[in-house]
């Protein structure tokens, strides 16, 4: 599952002050994983899911191994949404990268699927990688996540947060010897939070369906599974997917005989931007920019093919070989001049480069033509705050706060400009908002207090405040 995604110093933590309950120290500042009560008393109901899952992510987005990259981020949330919209009932998903070399996915409770870049780069074509979050969203709708849980809280008795806490030491292939935690426990946790074969099953049924609904090929899954269990048979690790879903033959005969009874299907495949998108992994999360440039070798068979010669030019840019990165784009500016993807990259190019109004005229040509596009949104506004232009920076996010509600990232831009644009009040609840959406209300009603002390003679803000208190309090009694 997820373990790799956070310092090996936080499961460990994690673990004790679950498994041990001694919470050390330095670990306050990172909201607590919730404890639902004994196994006789929880209730897994919709707010508890949400709840665990907002203050799982928190600890996700703090690791050094979250992608915190709005293009890629923007691909993973269409084609997921693409998936979900195909569905019926199915609610609202957010999709996010692990920089992690390893092929795995894993759902979170509440409506969170991380996707490891390992897999985005091994999948073969945009379906196969469908296939995968088209699974993850079945665990999700069909909570499977909740009722695992409640059934080995009922056998063992653990709680919520020890059961949360092995979810994420699961699959990191790391060995936890340190605060006095057994290596039999961990196994024995990861062993207990295995889907059953019954929801390996339903998440496979509904997965294909939502695939061929969708408009991508139904028989990716049953494809893509077994590769990967070919993989299995020749390495002796595997893939970390098939830990935590293992794959059977009446599985994968299952997956293709339900495929072949499906209509067929139109396809929806983006080859494009799925190339591009593997491109940009390789190029931004190689261990060198050396590194980067001979994956993109290995991958890519065409050199003349654009996503190719994207990666290319990112991994120039990262060598700060600026005239390299330069002479690429532009003739991939010239191929294809409407291209958005290209002229963000040149804007990339020319900040760096230290041709900052060249640059940002762009960003800004980019925006006004896409104002709607969250991940141009982002750029734009964190290059404006890079070189110190707070308040356009403020004017920008603040015109668009309502619309990026679940970017944490967002809001925390916001406080910065809002901060050092002189507008300290606003700073303090845009920051409330982002410790909310990482899942720590404490310090999300923390910084209130502290707005509403700055705007103890503004009663339109206090009124604002008031609001948001109220809301956060509530939420913190679910």
């Amino acid at each position: 599952m997820i373990a790799s995604t956070l310092p090996q110093r936080w499961i460990l933590r994690m673990m004790a002050a679950c498994l041990l309950s001694a919470v050390a120290p330095a670990f306050a500042d990172v909201a607590p994983l919730p404890d639902l009560g004994s196994s006789a008393q929880a209730e897994f109901s919709a707010a508890a899911e949400a709840k665990l899952g907002r203050e799982a992510m928190g600890y996700i987005r703090k690791s050094s191994t979250f992608v915190d990259d709005p293009e890629l981020e923007a691909y993973l949330q269409d084609l997921g949404d693409r998936l979900a919209r195909a569905g019926s009932n199915l609610g609202h998903y957010q999709f996010f990268l692990v920089n992690d070399p390893t092929i795995n996915a894993f759902a979170l409770p509440g409506g969170y699927i991380g996707v490891h870049t390992g897999l985005v780069t091994t999948a073969q074509n945009e379906s196969e990688l469908a296939a995968v979050l088209a699974h993850e969203i079945t665990h999700v709708s069909q909570h499977h996540w909740s009722r695992t849980m409640a059934a080995q809280k009922q056998r063992s008795g653990l709680t919520a947060a020890a059961l949360l806490a092995s979810v994420i030491l699961a699959g990191s292939g790391q060995t936890v010897g340190e605060a006095g935690i057994a290596l039999t426990t961990a196994i024995e946790l990861q062993q207990q939070l295995s889907y059953s074969r019954e929801f390996e099953r339903e998440a496979d049924r509904i997965g294909i369906q939502l695939l061929a609904n969708a408009g991508f090929n139904p028989d990716a899954m049953g494809g893509f599974f077994e590769k990967l269990q070919a993989s299995n048979r020749i390495s002796e690790s595997g893939p970390e997917y098939l830990r935590t879903h293992p794959i059977t033959s009446n599985r994968l005969a299952e997956a293709h005989d339900r495929a072949r009874r499906l209509n067929g299907h139109k396809s929806r495949n983006n080859p494009e931007d799925f190339r591009h998108a593997q491109a940009r992994i390789m190029a931004m999360y190689a261990e060198t920019p050396k590194h980067a440039a001979a994956a993109l070798d290995r991958m890519f068979v065409n050199k003349a093919e654009p996503a190719y010669l994207y990666g290319r030019a990112i991994a120039y840019l990262a060598a700060s070989d600026f005239g390299k990165a330069e002479n690429l784009v532009a003739s991939l500016r010239r191929r294809y001049p409407d291209q958005l993807r290209y002229q963000m990259l040149e804007a990339d190019i020319l900040v760096q480069s230290k041709k900052l109004k060249a640059g940002l005229q762009i960003y800004e040509s980019i925006y006004k033509k896409e104002p709607g596009k969250k991940d141009i949104l982002m750029r734009y506004a964190a290059v404006l705050i890079a070189n110190g232009q707070f308040e356009q920076a403020y004017r920008l996010l603040q015109a668009r706060r309502s619309y990026p509600a679940k970017s944490p990232r967002l809001q925390q831009m916001l406080a910065r400009a809002a901060g050092e644009s002189g507008r300290l009040i606003e700073s303090h609840r845009a920051m409330a908002d982002y410790y909310y959406l990482s899942g720590n209300i404490a310090s999300a009603i923390e910084q209130l207090h502290i707005a509403k002390r700055l705007a103890r003679n503004d009663a339109y803000s206090l009124a604002g405040i008031d609001a948001q208190l109220k809301e956060l309090e509530s939420k913190k009694q679910d």
